[in-house]
């Protein structure tokens, strides 16, 4: 796997094959997929991220990413015979705003985006998701997906947008935000996890939920996050 550390205002990469990013910037980062069938694990840590990422025809990718006290806006644009998947997860103790425009201007196209988000302090989190299919696209497929856990009286929001000027599309978005399920601790409880700890698996596993590629470094960095808080999950 391709590794790209990001340390400026902006960067440009062509995708030609499957890469870990790692954005330690403030940045604008442009992508351009074609053709390829493309794999990407991006990391962002404390910073404002816009990704701009276009997805030429046959364009073909998957993106996991874990962003920890980060914003990260998507501007997405698909053309023609595109397949898509982006799992977006967000950890935050500071105020996060998200913004995710996803344009289909083709025709066939493909779409899954999952916003996971877990807002540990008394903070804002917010996915603003905006899903456009233009006119003259059709047979095309676009499902958003987004849930935000408060693990106190964290400001949450998400605010999903669909906006179709064509009838031969499947678009459908799904939104949940609450706290963990009693019953979800009480199992792992009942098995002798102490309640802090089912709580980082909880965490852990809303963040990592869908994610298909190599996330051991995730995993890792997930923990040690939420232990610098000290006592917070209890």
């Amino acid at each position: 796997m391709n590794k790209i550390i990001v340390d400026t205002k902006e960067f440009d990469i062509k995708l030609q094959e499957d890469s870990y990013i790692e954005i330690n910037h403030d940045s604008k980062v442009n992508l351009i997929v074609e053709r390829k069938k493309i794999k990407v694990l991006l990391n962002v840590k404390n910073h404002v991220v816009d990704i701009n990422l276009e997805i030429l025809d046959d364009g073909n990718l998957e993106v996991n990413n874990l962003g920890i006290n980060s914003s990260i806006n998507y501007n997405i644009r698909l053309h023609n015979n595109t397949n898509l998947l982006v799992v977006d997860s967000i950890l935050t103790r500071i105020d996060s705003i998200n913004n995710i425009n996803i344009e289909d201007i083709g025709n066939n196209n493909k779409i899954l985006f999952y916003s996971n988000g877990i807002n540990l302090e008394n903070n804002k989190l917010y996915f603003n998701l905006n899903g456009i299919i233009r006119k003259n696209s059709n047979n095309s497929y676009l499902e958003e997906n987004s849930k935000i856990f408060n693990i106190m009286d964290g400001d949450s929001k998400i605010i999903p947008n669909l906006i179709v000027d064509t009838k031969e599309v499947v678009a459908n978005h799904s939104a949940f935000i609450g706290t963990f399920k009693n019953e979800d601790l009480y199992y792992l409880m009942s098995r002798g996890i102490t309640k802090n700890n089912s709580k980082k698996l909880l965490i852990k596993s809303i963040l990592l939920s869908n994610m298909n590629l190599n996330i051991e470094k995730f995993i890792k960095e997930i923990s040690e996050f939420i232990v610098s808080g000290g006592d917070i999950l209890e």
